[in-house]
Protein backbone atom coordinates (compact mmCIF):
# COMPACT_ATOMS: atom_id res chain seq x y z
CA UNK A 1 0.00 0.00 0.00
CA UNK A 2 2.78 2.41 0.85
CA UNK A 3 4.52 1.81 -2.48
CA UNK A 4 1.31 2.62 -4.34
CA UNK A 5 0.85 5.94 -2.55
CA UNK A 6 4.38 7.31 -2.88
CA UNK A 7 5.06 10.52 -4.77
CA UNK A 8 6.93 8.89 -7.64
CA UNK A 9 7.30 5.57 -9.38
CA UNK A 10 10.99 5.47 -8.51
CA UNK A 11 10.38 5.69 -4.76
CA UNK A 12 7.67 3.05 -5.06
CA UNK A 13 10.07 0.78 -6.93
CA UNK A 14 12.71 1.30 -4.24
CA UNK A 15 10.22 0.35 -1.53
CA UNK A 16 9.10 -2.78 -3.40
CA UNK A 17 12.70 -3.80 -4.10
CA UNK A 18 13.71 -3.44 -0.46
CA UNK A 19 10.64 -5.44 0.60
CA UNK A 20 11.48 -8.20 -1.90
CA UNK A 21 15.07 -8.38 -0.71
CA UNK A 22 13.92 -8.62 2.89
CA UNK A 23 11.56 -11.48 2.07
CA UNK A 24 14.20 -13.26 -0.01
CA UNK A 25 17.11 -13.04 2.41
CA UNK A 26 16.11 -15.81 4.88
CA UNK A 27 15.53 -18.26 2.04
CA UNK A 28 18.85 -17.47 0.40
CA UNK A 29 20.67 -17.87 3.70
CA UNK A 30 18.94 -21.19 4.35
CA UNK A 31 20.01 -22.35 0.89
CA UNK A 32 23.61 -21.24 1.32
CA UNK A 33 23.87 -22.93 4.69
CA UNK A 34 21.70 -25.93 3.76
CA UNK A 35 24.12 -28.51 5.17
CA UNK A 36 24.34 -26.67 8.46
CA UNK A 37 20.58 -26.04 8.43
CA UNK A 38 19.91 -29.76 7.94
CA UNK A 39 22.04 -30.57 11.00
CA UNK A 40 20.20 -27.97 13.08
CA UNK A 41 16.81 -29.25 11.97
CA UNK A 42 17.76 -32.80 12.92
CA UNK A 43 19.12 -31.69 16.28
CA UNK A 44 16.31 -29.31 17.23
CA UNK A 45 13.43 -30.79 15.23
CA UNK A 46 11.35 -31.68 18.27
CA UNK A 47 11.80 -28.23 19.81
CA UNK A 48 10.75 -26.63 16.53
CA UNK A 49 7.60 -28.75 16.46
CA UNK A 50 6.75 -27.68 20.00
CA UNK A 51 7.46 -24.03 19.17
CA UNK A 52 5.27 -24.25 16.05
CA UNK A 53 2.41 -25.84 17.97
CA UNK A 54 2.73 -23.29 20.78
CA UNK A 55 2.68 -20.45 18.28
CA UNK A 56 -0.44 -21.91 16.69
CA UNK A 57 -2.21 -22.11 20.04
CA UNK A 58 -1.28 -18.50 20.81
CA UNK A 59 -2.50 -17.39 17.38
CA UNK A 60 -5.84 -19.14 17.88
CA UNK A 61 -6.16 -17.62 21.37
CA UNK A 62 -5.47 -14.14 20.01
CA UNK A 63 -8.05 -14.70 17.28
CA UNK A 64 -10.65 -15.66 19.86
CA UNK A 65 -9.75 -12.61 21.98
CA UNK A 66 -10.11 -10.27 19.01
CA UNK A 67 -13.30 -11.97 17.73
CA UNK A 68 -14.99 -11.77 21.12
CA UNK A 69 -13.84 -8.16 21.60
CA UNK A 70 -11.93 -8.92 24.81
CA UNK A 71 -8.88 -6.89 23.82
CA UNK A 72 -10.08 -3.68 25.57
CA UNK A 73 -10.76 -5.68 28.75
CA UNK A 74 -7.25 -7.15 28.69
CA UNK A 75 -5.72 -3.77 27.84
CA UNK A 76 -7.52 -2.13 30.76
CA UNK A 77 -6.07 -4.75 33.12
CA UNK A 78 -2.50 -3.70 32.27
CA UNK A 79 -1.30 -1.03 34.71
CA UNK A 80 -0.54 2.34 33.15
CA UNK A 81 2.79 2.55 34.97
CA UNK A 82 4.31 -0.32 32.99
CA UNK A 83 7.04 1.02 30.70
CA UNK A 84 6.62 0.19 27.01
CA UNK A 85 8.65 -2.61 25.48
CA UNK A 86 11.26 -1.19 23.15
Amino acid sequence: MLAATTASAVSGAVLLTSYSLGIMLPFVLAGVFSGWTRVLLRRYGRALQVAGASGGVLLIALGVIVFTNLMPVIASAVPMGVPPIS
